[in-house]
């Protein structure tokens, strides 16, 4: 008999020792010898740990469970992460996990253990693992640091797999589209989904998407149903995510919400140097400032944290904070310039769009006025059709043609828009990412600037310049932006020649503000995982209380609501936090970083448009994209 069918036949308590027992036998040559050596580290450090932990303890405190007796907060609480599958950033729920634990914590972890139409590791370049190997991998990474564990498999029958496959495979795309299971709109995440299987947007869900698609909505539909489940049976206080966004993390929030669960989402932020974000009942992928930002005006801005914000931001303008920068040695930033390049009347007002990267996780249900990206710029090149006394310019995003392969998008907008609108009014100029005019040129030299969710909707304010912001981006609502509320908003504020695009001092502070805190305040550098992926941790000891600032300050904020600001220290520096603070904002060429990380495929950067290249799944985690 087949060892998984007599596994079937175990109570799920055994499934955990199983399947680590069964992956000693799976492992050699499945997972890389770097990571089995880093692993193994950490679970002799932790067995160090423990026996000495252990040695400390008097007869009558035998019976307390590893580190409850220095529980700093109220009681104990239930925790569970769900960790689905092993990842390049998987450590950051390993660790903090662990110093949840050390604090008397009850924490359990989350392993999908096998969707059969589609798991988030597959892309159309990478294919998905082995599930049995996948979750041997993972059980490997769980038993190194200590961590009990469900598997979600284990919480669906055959029958519901085989059912839904049959309900993906057999419903048409509009009514897939509508679907809903336990009050989780499965058919949106699955088509959320393809943006970052295909790197491209879905215009039409046919052919190769429609499979796809497909094949999304079974894996959602599953974790759909596992979710509630393993929630009612564990009944956590708190669940802690990444992302929260995408199909096999979204049930999990959804289903905590419905059920007055607390939850806590994170983000990798893949930049020089790389950090974390996280966000409590939010989906910390979004930089959600609800409650902080208004906090924070009432308090003073001091001159010190104006300067961070221009440091920090000349760094990133000159492409010191992404591998692949921006612009190359002949890029024009004239704004005086941009006429003549454009071929266009100097004396032309001109309107510029600056949409993300097609497949840009941070542009995806975000919308607003528009259906989506494309739409609106589809929308605006009709509207120039009837105002020929105006120029208006569509700036493709850089990293359209910087990124590695792996990470290039199948859109192209400039190649997408001039097959949609054949007969392309002459008064609209299309400049493709490798264009040399400079995004800050052009919107210089704007009459109107427009943005999706671009960073750029908040480097351009610290210019002075007000932009038009057509989906709900972070930025969107805080005093700085003008905020379209649909086309016929847009098409008002066109006819009415609304140029009015400079701000005053005042809204820039907010701009400075705004920044201040979404980009130094709510990124933080995560202890001991460093940009090549090593987790290196000096000892099991730093995730016990008082072991180190920003593991404390973590299991604080998750013990009790919290902003997730100034993590581990007051007005830490994410861009200084790699070195000393004189270090250049952006050089990667400071004293390392006391932290350490491990990816298995290449991961995309931190761009420069307000993009994510989104997460674990895709072994490329949240990434913002910025022009």
């Amino acid at each position: 008999m087949k060892l998984s069918r007599i596994m079937k036949r175990w109570p799920r308590w055994l499934k955990g020792p199983v399947d680590r027992f069964a992956g000693r036998f799976r492992r050699k040559g499945r997972i890389g010898r770097r990571e089995r050596a880093m692993y193994g580290r950490i679970r002799a450090a932790r067995e160090e740990y423990e026996a000495v932990h252990r040695a400390g303890i008097d007869s009558t405190q035998a019976e307390v469970p590893l580190g409850k007796r220095d529980l700093p907060a109220d009681r104990p609480l239930k925790i569970l992460f769900n960790s689905q599958f092993a990842w390049s950033w998987g450590t950051v729920d390993y660790a903090l996990a662990s110093a949840l634990r050390l604090r008397g914590h009850d924490v359990r972890m989350v392993a999908c253990g096998g969707l059969p139409d589609y798991c988030e590791l597959q892309t159309r370049i990478q294919e998905r693992p082995d599930c049995r190997n996948c979750l041997a991998r993972l059980a490997h990474r769980f038993d190194a640091f200590g961590l009990p564990y469900v598997v979600m498999r284990e919480y669906l029958t055959d029958d519901e797999l085989a059912d839904a496959t049959r309900v993906a495979g057999g419903q048409r795309v509009p009514d897939l589209l509508a679907l809903r299971v336990s009050d989780v709109p499965v058919g949106k995440l699955a088509y959320y989904n393809l943006f970052q299987y295909f790197r491209a947007t879905p215009f039409r869900i046919e052919g190769k998407f429609e499979e796809v698609f497909r094949r999304c909505v079974a894996s959602a539909i599953l974790v759909a149903r596992a979710a509630p489940r393993i929630l009612d049976e564990y009944r956590p206080e708190v669940l802690v995510s990444v992302n929260g966004k995408f199909l096999q993390w979204a049930p999990f929030t959804a289903a905590a919400s419905q059920r007055g669960i607390r939850y806590v989402t994170w983000e990798d932020f893949r930049a020089n140097p790389p950090g974390a974000i996280f966000a409590t009942n939010d989906i910390a992928h979004n930089t959600p400032l609800t409650g902080a930002w208004e906090e924070e005006l009432k308090k003073p801005f001091p001159e010190s944290a104006r300067e961070q914000v221009r440091e920090f931001f000349s760094g990133w303008t000159q492409g010191k904070l992404t591998p692949w920068g921006f612009y190359d040695d002949d890029s024009i930033h004239d704004p005086a310039a941009v006429a003549g390049k454009l071929g266009i009347r100097p004396d032309a007002p001109i309107v510029s769009l600056f949409p993300n990267l097609g497949w840009d996780g941070t542009s995806v249900a975000l919308e607003t006025a528009f259906d989506s990206m494309y739409d609106w710029l589809l929308a605006t090149i009709e509207y120039a059709r009837r105002r020929p006394d105006m120029q208006f310019v569509i700036r493709a995003h850089p990293h359209e043609v910087k990124l590695p392969e792996q990470f290039r998008s199948e859109t192209y907008v400039c190649a997408f828009l001039r097959q949609e609108v054949a007969d392309l009014p002459a008064n609209v100029h299309l400049l493709e990412g490798d264009h040399p005019l400079s995004s800050y040129a052009l919107a210089e030299a704007s009459a109107v600037v427009m943005t999706y969710t671009s960073t750029l909707g908040v480097e351009l304010p610290l210019r002075g310049i007000r932009p038009w912001v057509a989906a709900g981006a972070y930025y969107a609502g805080k005093g700085f932006t003008l905020d379209l509320k649909s086309r016929e908003h847009m098409f008002e504020l066109l006819d009415a020649n609304h140029f009015d695009n400079r701000l005053s001092p005042h809204e820039i502070e907010l701009a400075e503000r705004l920044v201040h805190m979404a980009r130094l305040r709510k990124v933080f550098t995560f202890p001991y995982l460093d940009d090549d992926g090593r987790y290196t941790p000096p000892n099991f000891g730093v995730f016990a209380p008082g072991g180190d600032a920003v593991l404390d300050d973590l299991c604080r904020r998750i013990e009790r609501p919290d902003h997730f600001l100034d993590v581990g220290e007051p007005s830490r520096s994410h861009a200084k936090a790699k070195g000393d603070a004189d270090v250049e904002v952006g050089r990667t060429d400071g004293p390392a970083a006391r932290v350490p990380l491990a990816p298995p495929v290449p991961t995309p950067p931190v761009l420069s448009d307000s993009m994510s290249v989104k997460s674990p799944h895709w072994q490329s985690q949240s990434q913002s994209v910025e022009k």
